[in-house]
């Protein structure tokens, strides 16, 4: 171990020199103090404290002095590291609000005053929403976390602390607007229709329609679109929006006129404007069962109709720009205007089967799926499949609908005509008769007048020579 002081050249403050072993660095510490004995007493101070701090035997420094600061100065520095770290300020300012006032209703002064009784018992007098008060605890969580990375605290002392269950026990539920609903709002709106039919249409929040440049809106390709920068996003992600023609024509006039680094929109409506929007094209607020239809409430609208229009889920969670699936079927999605009744009544009816409504292809029977029924003809017999040659190719056809008859000619043996052989019996093909001429039964000097030619039962006309049936 190496530990002595010393005094630099023309100082009058001693300083002092150790390390531990041979492994660790040289660590060079100011004394502040001109008496050698007093350096050398705070110096063997150091040491010691720095050895039980390897040994585990103490806490480290930097903690024993962080806990000798109040809570709000540490609260201060960690809002001052997210704003550095590029964090909105609309959210550092409620992040630090959020931490003044918990800690000032919970008596809070220093770390070592947080306990999760003590936290437990705070949240209890309150009479705010579970869901407000799980983001409480989730803001003292990350404070904590950082307090621990920052080598200032040991650990969280939130961490042993339960959430609040939030299912069934919100204030109130969003609803999504019906296609009634959305043309009443667009017709009174005035001015104010673009924002909303936007809003509608891609789902953009408040802050990110509030941040939309001229420049950002592309209309004029084969396929518009606007992209939302990634400063302005929630996710602090590009994100390309596209346009259906609608939207393009009530954005084309307000992206002509002006710069085009111009604001899109002059003034996105207040609260209290949407309302009396609401109220204007007689739409409730909030209706008999709690839930509501705010400014939010046409983002909800939005992923309720990708799910009604058959999008795919993945591509309606694009659309969202949502980091989870579950966050598009489930939290934004209107559960009440799902065709649920439709698809119960869909359902195949197993009592009385032959009262199914939906389009059956298939006939299903003792032993399986049976065929199509066979079609009769003329004469109540059924009509096999026969086959058909065109080309090269042959194909197997039903005989429905315009059905071929047969050109049989049973009194005289000769089989049906075929599209490739000219006219034949079963063994002999013969040439082509000239148009109206027929067969005639007549004697051959190589045909047996009684059983026709030689290899089947049908006579040859007069008119075929012996030599052409060689």
């Amino acid at each position: 171990m190496i530990c002595f002081v010393y005094k630099q050249s023309g100082r009058r403050l001693y300083s002092g020199r150790y390390q531990l072993d041979s492994s660790a660095p040289l660590v060079r510490v100011p004394l502040r103090t001109t008496d050698k004995q007093v350096a050398q007493q705070r110096l063997n101070q150091i040491v010691l404290d720095a050895d039980r701090e390897r040994s585990g035997l103490a806490v480290p420094k930097p903690m024993r002095e962080a806990a000798q600061k109040s809570i709000t100065d540490h609260a201060g520095e960690y809002c001052d590291d997210l704003a550095a770290m590029g964090r909105s300020p609309e959210y550092v300012y409620t992040v630090q609000k959020r931490l003044e006032r918990i800690c000032r209703e919970s008596g809070w002064h220093r770390c070592a005053d947080v306990t999760p009784d003590s936290f437990v018992a705070w949240r209890k007098r309150q009479s705010k929403s579970p869901k407000t008060l799980n983001e409480y605890q989730a803001t003292l969580d990350a404070f904590f976390n950082w307090m621990k990375r920052q080598g200032r605290y040991l650990c969280n002392p939130l961490e042993v602390v339960g959430k609040v269950e939030e299912r069934g026990k919100a204030t109130f539920q969003r609803r999504a607007f019906t296609v009634g609903e959305m043309q009443r709002l667009l017709t009174v709106s005035g001015e104010r229709m673009p924002v909303y039919l936007l809003a509608v249409n891609t789902g953009l929040r408040r802050a990110e329609l509030t941040a939309l440049r001229k420049a950002d809106v592309y209309l004029n390709g084969d396929d518009p679109y606007l992209l939302a920068r990634a400063s302005t996003t929630k996710n602090h992600k590009d994100a390309v929006q596209w346009l259906n023609e609608e939207v393009v024509e009530a954005l084309r006039s307000l992206v002509a006129a002006g710069s085009p680094e111009e604001s899109l929109f002059l003034c996105v409506p207040s609260m209290a404007q949407f309302r009396a929007d609401l109220e204007a094209s007689g739409i409730s607020y909030e209706d008999s069962t709690g839930r509501r239809v705010d400014f939010h409430a046409l983002r909800y609208t939005l992923a309720t109709n990708l799910t009604l229009t058959g999008a795919a889920p993945r591509t309606a969670q694009e659309v969202m720009r949502h980091s989870e699936i579950s966050l598009t079927m489930k939290t934004y999605t209107d559960k009440q205007m799902l065709p649920t009744h439709d698809a119960t009544q869909n359902l195949p009816r197993f009592l009385t089967p032959e009262k199914w409504t939906q389009i059956r292809t298939l006939k299903t029977g003792a032993d399986g799926l049976d065929v199509s029924r066979a079609v009769t003809d003329e004469d109540g017999d059924e009509a096999n499949e026969t086959p058909d040659t065109i080309g090269d190719c042959q194909r197997v056809t039903a005989d429905v609908g315009i059905r071929r008859k047969k050109k049989v000619v049973p009194r005289l043996g000769l089989e049906p005509r075929t599209n490739r052989l000219r006219v034949c019996c079963s063994t002999i093909e013969l040439p082509r008769l000239p148009k109206g001429m027929a067969f005639i039964p007549t004697s051959h000097p190589l045909v047996n007048t009684s059983f026709g030619c030689a290899a089947c039962s049908c006579e040859l006309p007069s008119n075929i020579r012996a030599d052409s049936l060689r």
